[in-house]
């Protein structure tokens, strides 16, 4: 409960700062990192009934089997060598995942102060709070996506096989090489307008993706997943491909395709941003023909873009106050969604 409560009361002086001065505000370093350190203690040092996976952390730390990351099994050969708490696992996972955030929030965002708004309302307690390895690699991905719009490549790379090291799936990232921050034209407007309806069509088709892959890594990665399937595995046989959450980001995702125009011109990097979000849509159902698991873990890894692409909508407001409320909205929306029905933390 305490952790909700204090997300939602930075939210409040975060949602104040905007009503009370513009959009593009920004807070002062030294209060920029006040808010993060305080996220850090709090997530890194929760107790352990306030979310699903944190017993089983726990107990990776001393039994090595179910976690295979190289950082992982580091961490947790240094806890036990050295008699630390395990309290100090989640601490430096906190660090790292919340920390990355907001340098990238720093660093890239047009609107700072709403991108920490989309970031709290739903990746800081999906990958923060529950999926800490996949919450370290997304900071590193949210980070090297405008370095591949800039084509530096090995910079790129380099960000991705870090990021591997905490979460192996990171490895998909791999695919967005072609991608590219050149401008759309009509033509491949409609394309990518198309995109996410082939991955529907591949699902319901049950056409067998992982040919297709031309990374061996990344196909031997789905073919674990597939024979997991196969097996039974918890998690792995179930998916609903028409979720109000889906159809909701699908419903941005046209609604940025049909003003994107207008949308390019105010931000550089929206161009790349959207292609990836555009790929997050495609990913879910083609991936999850093999397994829902890898389906929603990959999307939700490649939509993290969210928090970058879903503040440059405040461009079309004409004034501050407008596009608060309709921050506020999606806020509510999506914790409510992810506190009640999600049940990612536990009240």
């Amino acid at each position: 409960m305490f952790i909700f409560i204090l997300i939602n009361v930075i939210s409040f002086f975060v949602c104040v700062k905007i009503y009370t001065s513009s959009l593009n505000y920004k807070y002062s370093t030294v209060s920029y990192l006040f808010f993060c350190c305080i996220l850090v203690l709090v997530v890194g040092f929760r107790a352990e009934n306030v979310d699903h996976d944190y017993q089983n952390y726990f107990n990776a730390i001393y039994d090595n089997t179910t976690i295979s990351e190289p950082t992982f099994l580091f961490f947790s050969l240094v806890i036990r060598n050295f008699s630390l708490p395990p309290a100090f696992l989640f601490l430096l996972y906190a660090t790292l995942g919340i920390g990355l955030k907001f340098w990238a929030i720093r660093k890239y965002s047009s609107f700072q102060l709403v991108a920490l708004l989309i970031y709290f309302s739903n990746f800081l307690l999906l990958h923060e709070i529950t999926q800490i390895r996949a919450g370290v690699a997304s900071g590193l991905l949210l980070l090297s996506f405008p370095v591949l719009a800039n084509k530096c490549y090995k910079q790129f790379l380099l960000f991705v096989f870090v990021a591997a090291l905490f979460h192996f799936s990171s490895l998909f990232a791999l695919l967005l090489l072609p991608v590219t921050n050149t401008g759309l034209t009509q033509k491949r407007i409609v394309l990518w307008g198309l995109f996410p309806m082939l991955g529907l069509f591949l699902h319901v088709f049950n056409i067998n993706v992982i040919s297709m892959i031309p990374i061996d890594v990344i196909r031997e990665k789905m073919q674990m997943y597939k024979a997991l399937e196969e097996m039974g595995e918890d998690g792995f046989s179930q998916v609903n491909l028409f979720n109000p959450y889906y159809l909701f980001k699908l419903g941005i995702y046209y609604f940025f395709l049909t003003k994107y125009t207008f949308f390019e011109r105010k931000d550089k990097y929206f161009t790349i941003y959207l292609k990836i979000f555009g790929l997050s849509l495609f990913l879910f159902p083609a991936l999850s023909s093999i397994t829902p698991l890898l389906g929603y873990r990959i999307s939700e890894l490649f939509g993290i873009i969210e928090i970058f692409l879903f503040p440059i909508a405040c461009f079309l407001f004409r004034t501050h106050k407008q596009s608060l409320l309709v921050i506020f909205l999606y806020y509510s929306l999506l914790m409510s969604v992810n506190v009640y029905h999600k049940e990612l933390i536990f009240l």
